[in-house]
């Protein structure tokens, strides 16, 4: 399902990644009928499917990263000496 939502987000997402999503995830297609129905080999729609996954978690990790303050954001410290 996050993957699904992932690729329903994804704006720059080739269309054959699309596809291969669309059947698999939200269809149910296995992997032999969403090659067929593509005209590309099952290896294809496999590789298709971890490049799918592995852009979702380089996109999560960038989420939340960009989420976290940056180092010292927030922190006030009194560097003049006084107490």
């Amino acid at each position: 399902a996050a993957l699904l939502a992932y690729v329903d987000r994804a704006v720059r997402l080739p269309s054959r990644l699309r596809a291969v999503a669309r059947l698999c995830l939200q269809d149910g297609a296995t992997l032999d009928q969403a090659a067929a129905q593509l005209g590309i080999t099952r290896e294809t729609v496999r590789v298709h499917l971890r490049r799918l996954r592995a852009m979702q978690r380089a996109a999560d990790a960038q989420a939340a990263q960009a989420s976290r303050p940056a180092p010292g954001a927030g922190s006030t410290v009194n560097h003049s000496g006084a107490s």
